[in-house]
């Protein structure tokens, strides 16, 4: 697949028209007033032109595009094996897409560019044609940093910028791949893990590994739980008949508070019909004798009639007390029975409370037979994982070190011819730009704890230096065109952004290695450059004339911009518009 023509549907656009092979420059100059204080080279639409054939390769929309070229339709002829097709895109609707003025979306666009540019189907992840060709068509400023990123933002995703060199070089992708599942697998695994050892009550039972400790005493509990479970007999009633007992231990208790204040009120009675108390009268009479007085006749009688009242009183209290004690009697046999019919029918409720449960407390304890169950349940199924998780991941880790010694012996054995084929182009081209200095570019196992199966390199000795990070992205980016492994891409496009910071002796060796190559291949070089990129050779460089002429005379030039009026710039209109979002 190659690049013919970048056309557009406006009449002030610049048609660029691509040599089929060989040197495509687009080259932005100064106004013929050097001294114009205005003169730049921004602008004119050098990276522009690139940024279009992007676009209408399948990139991504442009904001810039949207807002600024309203109407605009680009269209890119390209050149598949011998057969030119027609791509054209909308600027504003980016989802407007014809080829061979036929409609079709962006997926089927890239579809069809991607059986133009491979020799076999992609079905490995990470590899699209967007993302393989822009090795070969760079966007961007990030794009001109470092040879294996040669998209905005694929720093962040080395695996997959990784993958595509690789493939670019021909490599094992299977191998990269199988590593890449590999460690992915063990880091959600680990990541399992940790939230495995996070959980509060697994967490602390792990630290003090007590986790089997602890399930077997779960297990006790709940086969205790379960036959207290199946021993219940629930009442419906329970609550009721555990009122009623209440009650009657109530009524109980108070007759047996009348029983014994009863009895103690007869035993009273009985200890006062006991005690006599008075004296006889002989012996009144006898103490008198005793104390040698005679008492007259008069006073005798008296004593008499007073003991005769005694005695009467005596018996009638005797009389009243037993009386009384009738009465007690009656109401202690009262009480005792109350106490007898109260007890038995007591100790039938609770006969019958100890025999059933109330409902309440057979759930409570269901309940708690229910937790206990999760709980052993939950500290089973961690352990279970946790011990899955274990195993797998040493099997990972041992699948991972068969892997490091497979790769280790396909470098050796059967990728050797192809890393050697590539450093040694990749050699060839620096020597022509910094002498012998030692380069190289080298292909390693990557058995770090990473995604990566491949550690790719490209090194120029005091590559450090002003433009020789530059140098090496060209020269890796025209080797992966060069090999022409697995791709049947026939062009490579630069912007001046690779050129800008290269010594001028260095730019004109990029562009003598670019012609070479693209005679020798039958291939594109595509360069956007400014004026002084090329002024400042021929003032620092000999160069013979004819070689000058073949480099970047008109045939090379394929279009000359300017900002001196607005019909030398790519559009032809002035835009200020930032396309690169």
């Amino acid at each position: 697949m190659r690049l013919l023509r970048l056309a557009a549907n406006k009449s002030t656009f610049r048609t660029v028209t691509f040599r089929r092979e060989g040197l495509s420059l687009i080259v932005a100059e100064q106004k013929s007033d050097k001294s114009a204080q205005t003169s730049t080279y921004n602008g004119v639409g050098k990276t522009l032109s690139l940024e279009l054939v992007n676009y209408c390769l399948g990139s991504n929309k442009r904001s810039g595009f949207e807002k600024h070229l309203k109407g605009w339709e680009f269209s890119l002829t390209i050149d598949v094996a011998g057969t030119e097709h027609t791509i054209t895109r909308s600027a504003d609707k980016p989802g407007d897409i014809t080829l061979d003025q036929k409609e079709l979306t962006v997926s089927k666009l890239k579809e069809f560019l991607e059986v133009a540019a491979f020799e076999s189907p992609l079905t490995t992840p990470h590899l699209t044609f967007r993302s393989i060709v822009s090795h070969f068509i760079r966007s961007n400023r990030s794009a001109y940093v470092d040879f294996r990123y040669a998209m905005e933002g694929e720093s962040k995703e080395p695996y997959g910028a990784m993958l595509r060199t690789a493939f670019l070089l021909g490599l094992d992708l299977k191998l990269a791949q199988t590593k890449h599942d590999l460690r992915n697998r063990k880091q959600k695994l680990k990541e399992t893990l940790k939230q495995l050892e996070q959980e509060p009550l697994f967490a602390k039972l792990l630290a003090e590994d007590t986790v089997d400790i602890e399930l077997t005493a779960l297990r006790e509990q709940a086969v205790t739980l379960h036959e207290h479970l199946t021993g219940f007999r629930v009442a419906e009633d329970y609550h009721e008949i555990e009122t009623a007992a209440n009650r009657i231990k109530w009524q109980l208790d108070s007759f047996r508070r009348t029983e014994i204040k009863v009895s103690e009120a007869i035993a009273q009675i009985n200890r006062s019909l006991e005690n006599k108390g008075d004296l006889s009268p002989d012996r009144v009479f006898q103490l008198y004798e005793e104390a040698q007085a005679a008492l007259p006749t008069s006073v005798q009688r008296t004593i008499e009639e007073v003991l005769s009242f005694q005695k009467e009183l005596q018996n009638k209290r005797a009389y009243r007390l037993s009386r009384d004690r009738q009465t007690l009697e009656r109401e202690l046999r009262a009480a005792q029975e109350e106490v007898k019919t109260l007890s038995f029918q007591l100790d039938e409720k609770l006969r019958y409370l100890n025999q059933h449960r109330a409902l309440d407390e057979y759930i409570a304890v269901s309940n708690e037979l229910s937790e206990v169950k999760q709980k052993i349940a939950k500290l089973e199924e961690s352990k279970r994982l946790r011990d899955e998780v274990d195993h797998e991941l040493k099997r990972i880790d041992l699948a991972l070190a068969a892997e490091n010694i497979k790769a280790d012996e396909y470098l050796q054995d059967d990728a050797r011819p192809l890393i050697v084929e590539a450093s040694d182009m990749f050699r060839s081209f620096t020597k022509e730009l910094y002498g012998q200095r030692p380069s190289g570019l080298s292909v390693a196992n990557d058995d770090g704890d990473n995604q990566q199966r491949y550690r790719i390199d490209a090194h120029i000795t005091a590559d450090a230096a002003e433009g020789i990070n530059e140098a090496k992205i060209f020269c890796v980016d025209m080797v992966l065109l060069s090999l022409r492994r697995g791709h049947r891409i026939q062009f490579l496009a630069h912007d001046s952004t690779l050129f800008g910071p290269v010594d001028p002796r260095q730019r004109l060796a990029l562009l003598r290695i670019a012609d070479r190559m693209c005679r020798e291949l039958k291939v594109q070089y595509i360069a956007t450059l400014n004026h002084h990129d090329v002024t400042s050779i021929r003032d620092q460089v000999p160069v013979e004339e004819s070689e000058w002429e073949r480099l970047f005379g008109d045939s090379a030039v394929v279009m000359r911009l300017t900002d001196q009026k607005p019909e030398e710039k790519l559009l032809g209109i002035d835009v200020d518009m930032d396309y690169t979002k």
